[in-house]
């Protein structure tokens, strides 16, 4: 076989078992920290991470991803992505919604948590029940056999009230059962760490890890291991958050 004809047989097979191109993204809605309490979190962060070493998954410090809130994460088709990514750019929301985080918490799952003074404040609850009804459309269908293993255990009712959040909206974290934070530290499920030590880095008692901001942004994020927004690369943004923007 000539060297064209081989190069020309190497791309042929090649693209007969390249593997498919990806239909859907794993994208993160969500509030930005404001500066006056990021630098709190990318301490929090650094402390934990010379507690789990190389297990940790979040990284603040070096600039891989940023402190956020999750308002909505879950997997979007990418033929809706430009759709989304207007709908996000266009969003405002005329009411302040004041951020009051307060403490550490271990989440039990290999997470650790920047949790605000009230564990399911109204504010955020509503403004991301806003987003994923109206976004909701441009999510991957769920199925039954993605709902997590770790919901799959949890006692009545939750557990069913948790799976039909799921197949509605792609994810359980909704209603009751959202509880914004910010992730300062997480780990590979199953992987073992000192999650207490990592939650005293900021402090676990009521008042340990106070900061307090008025939401100005929220952004569509690229997303890395463990629900972490990528620093610099978000799709789409809107800063027209606020009384100011009241209709």
């Amino acid at each position: 076989m000539s060297a064209i004809g081989s190069l020309l047989f190497g791309l042929i097979v090649g693209q007969a078992f390249a593997a498919p191109a990806a239909t859907s993204q794993k994208l993160n809605i969500h509030i930005k920290v404001a500066k006056s309490c990021n630098a709190q979190a990318v301490g929090y962060n650094a402390g934990a991470t010379q507690i789990l070493g190389a297990d940790q998954t979040v990284d603040f410090v070096t600039g891989v991803a940023e402190p956020h809130i999750t308002l909505y994460l879950t997997n979007f088709n990418n033929d809706d992505v430009p759709a989304l990514q207007e709908y996000i750019d266009n969003f405002t929301w005329g009411e302040d919604c004041v951020v009051n985080l307060d403490h550490a918490r271990d989440a039990g799952t290999g997470y650790v948590f920047w949790d605000p003074d009230v564990r399911t404040p109204e504010c955020l609850t509503t403004l991301a029940q806003e987003i994923m009804d109206n976004t909701g459309q441009f999510i991957v269908t769920p199925t039954e056999d993605q709902v997590s293993s770790w919901i799959m255990k949890l006692d009545e009712p939750e557990k069913s009230e948790r799976i039909e959040n799921y197949m509605q909206y792609g994810t359980s974290n909704i209603g009751i059962y959202y509880e914004p934070h910010v992730t300062y530290a997480a780990v590979a499920y199953g992987s073992d760490g000192d999650f207490d030590a990592v939650a005293d880095v900021a402090g676990t008692n009521p008042g340990e890890a106070k900061c307090s901001y008025t939401v100005a942004e929220i952004a569509l994020g690229q997303t890395g291991p463990s629900g972490t927004v990528l620093k610099g690369q978000d799709l789409a943004s809107t800063t027209k958050i606020g009384k100011e923007f009241a209709q």
